[in-house]
């Protein structure tokens, strides 16, 4: 997500949006088989509704436009070869995912930055 937000592929309120989504669904304990990993069942967009003071097919809607463009940013940025690439090459001890893609980030965003200051400078 922070690779995704730095990359501009979505926004801080996108990835906000997201993280409220499954803070929701942990809470409700919704299956991650049920839309989109959880995200989307009606309890959960319930809950959310009531702290972005929008509809439910607003955040639905929204959401499924967020869910495009993180697809598309991960084909575009070859975001699985990557992490596997970054799997192979670093001896991890058994971590979480959440873990695992901070370790992954922080050992990308170097990179990141340079390329966004690298396209900053040659839009001015």
């Amino acid at each position: 997500m922070q690779a995704a937000v730095l990359d501009g592929a979505i926004t801080s309120s996108d990835a906000n949006l997201l993280l409220s989504l499954a803070q929701a669904a942990e809470e409700l304990g919704t299956p991650a088989r049920r839309g989109r990993a959880g995200l989307m069942a009606p309890a959960v967009i319930d809950a959310v509704t009531s702290q972005w003071q929008t509809s439910a097919r607003s955040i639905r809607r929204r959401v499924g436009e967020i869910f495009e463009r993180l697809g598309t940013f991960a084909r575009d940025r070859q975001v699985a070869d990557d992490l596997s690439d970054f799997v192979a090459t670093h001896e991890l001890p058994p971590v979480e995912m959440a873990e695992f893609l901070e370790l992954y980030l922080w050992d990308h965003i170097e990179d990141y930055l340079d390329e966004f200051h690298r396209e900053f400078e040659e839009s001015a």
